[in-house]
């Protein structure tokens, strides 16, 4: 799609034109507009004057004819492929949707409450550190197979555990015929505020099903605090 180029007579919008000899003229909008249609992200312009002069810019560069899509759509560049018989393969990026089996959920949305919770690690899944590597590398494929933030955030949590960042008396555990749960507090390393811990490990083949964290990391269940949680 970003090899079809479109010229401002494939757009039906009136920001995409200006006349340089009546630049002068133009309001706010319809400056910003044509900014916008030139790939510009608009940064440093707050006044109508810093926007006339980033639009002459544009001329003075011999740059203004060459313009970009800026509607989330693409509209103008679908309408111009529909012209060519051109048919657009749009790319998918793909994002892990972390989703808590049902039978927790209730749980899950009340972290602090201990009913039906208890300290029993009778049944708990003998998991070992390659179901974490494979969870972690899982997320990993999803997010960025070159990323290595979640690999450092591995490392940190071996860090944590000879610091004992883990409050063992928070830690609880909850189980069903398929499932085994475990929450507890880590303590954040940077800020004053706790983090509850939530993990859900398969009995039957010690996969990790779902994990989260309270920190901003921890969406993904793979933050240094998470892989604390996991080698506890």
């Amino acid at each position: 799609m970003e090899n079809i180029e479109i010229i401002p007579m494939d757009v039906d919008n009136p920001h995409v034109y200006i006349d340089i000899n009546l630049l002068y003229s133009y309001k706010m909008d319809h400056l910003k507009g044509w900014l916008l249609f030139r790939g510009d992200k608009l940064n440093g312009i707050y006044t109508s004057k810093d926007a006339k002069l980033r639009v002459l810019s544009y001329f003075k560069g011999g740059t203004a004819d060459n313009i970009i899509d800026p509607t989330p759509d693409k509209k103008w560049l679908k309408a111009k492929a529909k012209k060519l018989n051109l048919i657009i393969r749009s790319k998918i990026k793909t994002a892990i949707e972390i989703t808590c089996p049902d039978i927790f959920k209730n749980d899950f949305n009340n972290l602090s409450q201990s009913e039906g919770w208890s300290k029993t690690l009778e049944n708990v899944p003998a998991f070992t550190m390659q179901d974490i590597n494979t969870y972690v590398n899982k997320i990993n494929i999803i997010h960025n197979s070159k990323s290595k933030a979640i690999k450092k955030h591995f490392q940190r949590g071996e860090q944590f555990i000879e610091e004992n960042y883990i409050d063992v008396n928070s830690v609880h555990t909850k189980q069903n015929d398929d499932l085994f749960s475990i929450k507890g507090v880590c303590a954040a390393s940077l800020k004053k505020k706790d983090r509850w811990i939530f993990l859900i490990l398969s009995k039957s083949t010690a996969e990790i099903k779902f994990g989260y964290c309270q920190c901003p990391a921890g969406k993904a269940g793979t933050c240094s605090h998470a892989s604390e949680m996991g080698h506890r």
